[in-house]
């Protein structure tokens, strides 16, 4: 299921719902600034420029993993793709 939101000036579509955020809603016709979605992550960036325990920062990306809840990897600010690990539960997928 795709929510659809217009929060700070960006019109958001997120296969999570975001619960804490206004209930503004998003113009059906307006295109997505950001899409937040389910998918496949890498386990590491191609030329991360910093890295700490748990999380990657490279030109344009970020990769961070939470153990036992996802993997989160943003894109341009704009792309936020998340990996569940198995057995996590949407409530703390949805924290980070």
């Amino acid at each position: 299921m795709e929510n659809t939101y217009h929060i700070f000036g960006l019109n958001i579509t997120s296969a999570i719902p975001l619960p804490a955020t206004p209930a503004v809603h998003r113009q059906p016709d307006a295109a997505p600034d950001v899409v937040i979605a389910y998918g496949k992550t890498p386990e590491t960036l191609t030329n991360p420029r910093i890295k700490g325990v748990r999380f990657q920062a490279g030109p344009g990306e970020v990769l961070l993993h939470v153990d036992g809840v996802a993997r989160y990897h943003v894109q341009e600010g704009r792309c936020v793709t998340i990996e569940p690990e198995a057995g996590a539960n949407e409530d703390d997928i949805l924290i980070f």
